[in-house]
């Protein structure tokens, strides 16, 4: 803000220089178009035309609205001088080559700023013989200028406070709700998932994406620890049933003397809950490793030879009748079909 209200000054005021000029120019060529149409140079005498035009308060007072004459030949004789130059002072005679019909130069002379505007002096013929030469004082252009500057110059601290207040409040206003989303990220937990970001945005800006990204992101994981939670409470009652039962039988054991057949009851009691455990274990790493069974790679296997060979290596000692139809292919992940069967093979034989 504080570049551009800069550039915004500096570019004002070229703009404002240029249209003063302008305004100089304009003044002088219509001053000068009187002029050159009140004398004439005929049959190599200068003569004036009109003697009221050069009576007028502008070429005989000296003013800051004064203009400054001087007429004179190419070799820099002098036709005719306004009385103001005599009390100013003369002014400098150039002799520039005017392709157009005015020619301005800015030029100091006597302590002052001068515009001054060339144009040609004809004769009969058309023939250059000489220049018209008009000056016109810049002091109150000059002294607008300055005065501008100087109102910008004792506003600017102004301005940038102004600046920096206005910065200041922006800035925390769109700073705000990332401040927020910031002591949101800070303060959630795994016990304070439920926090969700409330301020007021528009939708369709970056901000109202980023908080609709960040509640969808809050809602997924507040879904995914309560997952996470009921898996740990699941798991933990399930191990501890296979685990009471080995405990039982391993203080049986241990207290007294038993015959051969009581220890190795207990004993297949213990293989079995050992069996449950080491089942429930590997339950929770397929689920832990595979959480979106959706997307995983699947493939082709033989269903009707996963039963059979799941029946005759860990059940041989049941007796299980098998009628399954021979060659039934299914497109999945034999582990998780081997364990739902496994699973309702045991809940079978328990129940």
């Amino acid at each position: 803000m504080l570049i551009l209200y800069i550039a915004s000054i500096i570019f004002t005021m070229n703009i404002l220089k240029y249209y003063l000029n302008e305004n100089l120019d304009t003044r002088i060529r219509h001053e000068i178009e009187h002029i050159s149409s009140a004398v004439k140079f005929d049959n190599n005498n200068f003569s004036k035309i009109r003697l009221s035009e050069f009576e007028e308060t502008d070429l005989v007072e000296l003013n800051d609205e004064a203009f400054l004459l001087q007429i004179y030949a190419n070799d820099g004789k002098l036709f005719l001088q306004s009385k103001n130059v005599e009390l100013f002072g003369s002014l400098e005679k150039e002799f520039p080559a005017i392709d157009e019909t005015y020619f301005f130069i800015e030029s100091e002379s006597h302590g002052k700023t001068l515009r001054i505007c060339y144009q040609k002096l004809l004769d009969e013929n058309s023939k250059q013989i000489g220049y018209i030469q008009l000056a016109i004082f810049k002091t109150s252009f000059n002294n607008l200028i300055q005065n501008i500057f100087l109102i910008n110059l004792l506003t600017f601290p102004l301005i940038v406070l102004l600046i920096l207040l206005i910065s200041f409040f922006i800035s925390k206003k769109t700073f705000a709700p990332i401040n927020k989303i910031i002591s949101l990220a800070q303060n959630i937990s795994a016990t304070n998932l439920s926090a969700r970001l409330n301020f007021r945005t528009d939708p369709k800006d970056e901000l109202g994406k980023l908080k609709d990204t960040l509640n969808d992101l809050f809602e997924r994981l507040e879904i995914q620890v309560k997952q996470i939670t009921e898996f740990s409470d699941n798991a933990s009652h399930q191990l501890m049933t296979p685990l009471t039962a080995i405990n039982t039988e391993l203080e049986y054991l241990l207290n007294g003397n038993h015959d051969n057949e009581e220890y190795r009851a207990s004993l297949q009691v213990l293989k079995e809950q050992t069996e449950r455990m080491i089942q429930i274990i590997r339950t929770m790493l397929l689920i832990a490793k595979n959480s979106d069974l959706s997307t995983e790679l699947k493939t082709i296997f033989n269903f009707s030879k996963l039963i059979s060979q799941l029946v005759n290596n860990t059940y041989k000692n049941y007796k299980i009748e098998l009628d399954t139809e021979q060659e039934i292919y299914l497109r999945g992940n034999p582990e998780h079909f081997h364990l739902v069967i496994q699973n309702l093979i045991d809940n079978a034989l328990k129940y």
